[in-house]
């Protein structure tokens, strides 16, 4: 029983009339949720309100403010190739496609050359797409091998694809002049159901024989062409505005603003990086296959050897977006039937894959990277990429 129920009383009174304040106790601050998932790109800032007894002659309460800062970072996506630490198998081939009567495919022979599909994209659901340029048609295929639909170029009014390119969903080809409109030289832009979306036409001085290649996509979307092998790039926009004043001054790769682009045949520039590497001999060096909104970035590097009879080393190089040698491939041209343009690429995942023509089939096959391989022939130089010393 309560010996002094007067003061209970009391203090009730006081409380209700505002004359005593009354603070309640700080609960602990509740456990997280297994559900709850932290973020790197967001802090959120509360103030915590102070509760106290509000007099009576108040006309309304004071409703606490809570603040709340977000800070977004951009994430990209990592891409990055499997890499086998242990020497093994260069390749693995994915899956076959005959070639001959009765096929799909079929080459085309002419004297000593043989044409033939040259050129292969991966698109961001892994699936394939391969330009055959002896019927001007574009092949789609799944990672099995399963052929899902074709487009027929010559029915859009495009003729010799020389190089196959994806921005997105979307298709880039390059129609050069050797084909039978010796002045047809324009980018197309596909939709994947075989729609013409869009043409630009490529400007006198940037043709076959300024020795056009191929063409690139920037980080930002934009079309860049290819020339002396791969080694210099140009802005298709800005050639199309200033075509005359554009071609002592190559362009490179813009990503998140940074300058990707060969300086020299055997150096490359990465943003405040610059790489290097030693050849055999004075032929061959870089050219950059991909660059990527992470930083990482696919190198080509080629080397010409001469054992009795001249061969090309040529090998895929990985840097990281931390700017890392991390993992080699090798491309195994001696199993070439022909040359061909466009003969790797890059999906979603790192992965890269080649077009293989033999004989009688067209292999799909997949590299294999390692932390280092051996140079081709004995005494040639080792496929090495090294930070160069006066790098930031």
């Amino acid at each position: 029983m309560n010996k002094f129920p007067h003061l209970a009383i009391i203090m009730i009174f006081l409380v209700a009339c505002g004359i005593a304040n009354v603070t309640p106790t700080e609960s602990p601050a509740p456990e997280p949720s297994s559900n709850s998932v932290p973020t790197s790109t967001e802090k959120v800032v509360t103030a915590t309100p102070t509760l106290t007894a509000t007099p009576i002659i108040s006309s309304s309460p004071v409703s606490p403010n809570i603040t709340t800062e977000t800070l977004t970072v951009a994430v990209y996506p990592t891409i990055q190739p499997h890499i086998d630490e242990q020497l093994g198998e260069l390749f693995e081939t994915i899956f076959s496609i005959p070639v001959g009567k009765g096929n799909i495919i079929q080459y085309e022979m002419g004297g000593d050359a043989v044409t033939g599909p040259n050129a292969i994209a991966v698109l961001p659901d892994n699936s394939l797409i391969i330009a055959d340029l002896a019927s001007d048609r574009l092949l789609h295929y799944t990672m099995t091998g399963k052929l899902l639909d074709t487009i027929e170029l010559h029915d859009l009014g495009i003729n010799n694809a020389a190089d196959l390119r994806t921005k997105g969903d979307d298709l880039l080809l390059l129609e050069n002049g050797s084909g039978p409109d010796p002045q047809r030289y324009w980018v197309r832009h596909l939709s994947l159901d075989g729609k013409l979306i869009a043409s630009d036409e490529i400007p006198s001085g940037y043709h076959i024989e300024d020795e056009l290649a191929g063409i690139a996509v920037d980080c930002d979307g934009s079309v860049l062409l290819e020339l002396e092998g791969g080694s210099k790039l140009f802005r298709l926009a800005d050639i199309q505005i200033r075509p005359s004043n554009i071609y002592s001054d190559p362009g490179e790769y813009l990503c998140n603003n940074k300058i990707y682009r060969v300086d020299k045949s055997t150096s490359i520039i990465a943003g405040d990086v610059i790489y290097s590497t030693r050849l055999t001999s004075q032929y061959g060096g870089f050219r950059l296959l991909n660059v990527f909104q992470d930083g990482s970035l696919y190198v080509i590097r080629e080397d010409v050897v001469n054992n009795q009879a001249i061969q090309v080393d040529q090998t895929l190089h990985y840097i990281s977006g931390l700017g890392t040698v991390q993992g080699m491939a090798r491309i195994p041209l001696s199993e070439f039937y022909y040359s061909v343009m466009r003969s790797m690429a890059i999906g979603p995942n790192g992965e890269v894959f080649v077009l293989l023509p033999k004989p009688d089939s067209i292999d799909v096959i997949r590299l294999n990277f390692h932390p280092e391989l051996g140079p081709l022939i004995p005494g040639a130089a080792i496929p090495q990429i090294t930070i160069c010393s006066n790098s930031p």
